[in-house]
């Protein structure tokens, strides 16, 4: 909550918003929709897994991360080979 009312976190958040001011503006509506769309799916499903969290036992809870994780690796892994063979 720090990062809100100062520190050196909100010197970087303002000079990155310095930097992007152009690229934010040149943002279409279409854009402007998606990144609210994908917030509010992120906030939701963050609660989510704050409630799952505390539902799970911390060693149930490390088991499904670690099954997504891998899930994901392998996706991604296969990704890789699709794209070296193509």
């Amino acid at each position: 909550m720090t990062w809100l009312i100062g520190g050196e976190r909100s010197v970087h958040k303002i000079a990155q918003i310095i930097i992007l001011h152009e690229s934010i503006q040149d943002l279409s509506t279409h854009d402007w929709l998606l990144i609210v769309l994908l917030s509010v799916i992120s906030a939701v499903t963050l609660l989510f897994g704050i409630k799952l969290r505390s539902r799970l036992s911390q060693q149930r809870f490390r088991q499904l991360v670690m099954l997504i994780l891998v899930n994901l690796g392998i996706k991604v892994g296969w990704q890789g080979f699709v794209g070296l063979m193509a």
